[in-house]
């Protein structure tokens, strides 16, 4: 869990999650917050973002947009021990503004959006995560059993929760 965590907390070049190109950046560091910028993907444009990151090691990051996009959106990532593995969960709130249109934006777009990136992003911390740790020694991956997804020692899930989850 603390290497897990080591990983998604190491913002820069030297962590095993982030795509080349697209490192972020501490431009304030305030103990355990953060105000990071990163270089967003969305809908296969990169846009500059800020955010505002809270660390609760060795099981949880929150973040919280402040500038680059329109609307609001919050992110929580916690890390639980589960036998000899980790699992990880996302969860984000996510809130376009702009009355009715925002509402329909946020239930037809914006949740299938984040789904679809979350499990992108859980499926490369996975894959470079267990060949960060494989190559650390702290992991022997053959003697992981396999599960549905392949040999790992992660167990990660992607979930997305709407602001007003009793609006369906």
């Amino acid at each position: 869990q603390r290497f897990v965590y080591g990983g998604l907390s190491g913002f820069g070049r030297h962590s095993p999650v982030w795509e080349p190109g697209g490192e972020p950046e501490v431009v304030e560091n305030c103990g355990s917050v953060l105000t990071v910028a990163f270089r967003t993907s969305i809908m296969g444009r990169r846009r500059d973002t800020l955010w505002r990151v809270r660390l609760y090691p060795p099981s949880r990051l929150t973040y919280e947009l402040l500038e680059g996009m329109r609307g609001a959106f919050r992110e929580e990532i916690t890390l639980t021990p589960v036998d000899d593995r980790t699992r990880l969960e996302c969860c984000g709130d996510i809130s376009a503004g702009f009355g009715p249109v925002g509402w329909a934006a946020e239930r037809l777009v914006l949740a299938r959006m984040f789904n679809h990136e979350r499990q992108r992003t859980i499926k490369r911390y996975r894959i470079t995560l267990e060949a960060a740790a494989t190559a650390a020694g702290l992991v022997d991956l053959s003697r992981v059993p396999a599960s549905g997804n392949g040999a790992n020692t992660l167990d990660l899930v992607g979930t997305s929760r709407m602001r007003n989850p009793a609006v369906k």
